[in-house]
């Protein structure tokens, strides 16, 4: 997914990643970053603050998290299936039930 959301950044972005620690190995050439002025920010992890933040950003429609699929919250196992088997290429939702 690395590869679509470099193609897709703005002049002047930033690319944040937050807790990636597996997945396939990027190849980059920093002259696709250097031509946009494009930077790459990265953390291990999120305080809660930080996450309210983000999900302000959300409420206000500034950012749009990709979601390939929502799921109930009884099928997190499939999910769950779907991610470790790399066939996710956006975000997996559990919603919980009605």
């Amino acid at each position: 997914m690395f590869e679509a959301v470099r193609r897709s950044t703005a002049y002047d972005a930033r690319i944040v990643l937050v807790g990636q620690l597996t997945g396939d190995f990027v190849a980059l050439n920093p002259a696709q970053l250097f031509l946009r002025n494009v930077s790459i920010l990265s953390a291990k992890g999120v305080s809660r603050s930080q996450f309210a933040d983000a999900l302000d950003l959300v409420a206000r429609r500034r950012i749009k998290p990709v979601v390939e699929r929502a799921y109930r919250l009884e099928d997190a196992a499939e999910a769950h299936r779907v991610v470790e088997a790399g066939l996710a290429t956006g975000r997996l939702l559990l919603k919980p039930g009605h």
